[in-house]
């Protein structure tokens, strides 16, 4: 319906006012996104912390954290600028755990769904 259609356009008009925020490959100390990235290298680190190989190598793991969760939120902007849907695939497989999700598109530039969804990149299962 028009909601389907005017959703690309809204999110190529606020890509565009939102670019010289957001729009850069790296994230400026005074990007207003610090914040939440701190809380979720927090959230991770917590979670994974029990699982490193020793404390002596805290500070490095926590900044390989830190970079990965900022590539991450370059990556969700650059799909919210794209004029298609996506969606991450977490479906289990019997051959064994999801580690990195399968993207998919679920509908066109114009807003069409695309049925059935296109698999844009293949999940990573171990």
């Amino acid at each position: 319906g028009v909601q389907t259609c005017a959703l690309p356009i809204w999110r190529c008009v606020t890509s565009a006012l939102l670019r010289s925020t957001y729009g850069h490959r790296t994230i400026a100390a005074s990007d207003p996104r610090n914040e939440s990235i701190s809380a979720a290298v927090e959230a991770a680190d917590f979670i994974l912390r029990p699982y490193a190989h020793s404390d002596a190598e805290n500070a490095a793991r926590r900044r390989n954290l830190e970079e990965i969760t900022k590539t991450a939120v370059c990556f969700a902007y650059t799909l919210f600028t794209h004029p298609s849907s996506w969606n991450f695939d977490w479906q289990r497989t019997q051959e064994g755990i999801v580690v990195f999700p399968a993207l998919v598109q679920l509908t066109d530039e114009e807003g069409a769904s695309l049925r059935p969804p296109r698999l844009f990149a293949e999940k990573v299962v171990m």
